[in-house]
Order: structure tokens, then sequence, then C-alpha cells
């Protein structure tokens, strides 16, 4: 799945697990954006409140990507990697 400009996932809530803003698993995750930002904030879970991933999560154009103001009741509040497979990637364009 890739995420691209002007996207916004914000107020979401996984009332049970992972992922409050984003659950991705399988293979992975770009967020992409080229203009403007890609937001995740507010989101909320057990693990994991803005993104939980599995697989890989790559951030292309860091600067133009928010994760901010996420919550998890155990672990990860922006971001959560939940296997040994996870990798994080940022480059800044």
């Amino acid at each position: 799945m890739t995420l691209v400009d002007g996207v916004a996932i914000d107020h979401s809530e996984a009332l049970q697990g992972m992922g409050g803003g984003v659950q991705m698993g399988g293979v992975g995750l770009i967020v992409a954006p080229h203009r403007t930002p890609v937001v995740i904030s507010k989101n909320r879970a057990t693990r994991g409140g803005g993104i939980s991933f599995m697989g890989f999560l790559h951030f292309r154009g860091g600067t133009n990507t928010l994760i901010q103001e996420n919550m998890a009741q155990d672990s990860g509040g922006g971001l959560y990697g939940f296997s040994s497979s996870a990798r994080l990637k940022v480059m800044f364009l």
C-alpha cells in the first residue's frame, strides 16, 4: 500500500489490538508525499497507535510526513513493528 499527497488519518481507534491509524501486515507500507503532507495523528490502539506494521515501512520525503499525538496503551504510540521482519526506512528527498 502507498500513501501519497494529502492523506490524513486521524481520530481513529483500534478497540482491540494493533494499528489505531493504519494496521499493515504482509509486505509493507510506503509513505511518499510529493507536494502536500501525509498526516497520521490523534489515533489510539493497544499497540501501534499511529501505524502498526509487520513487513517494511518506508518513508520517502520524510519532511512531508507528520506522525503526532498518537497513543498506545502498551507499546508504540507512533509506530509499532510487530515481527522480526519489521523494517523502517526513512529517506529525506
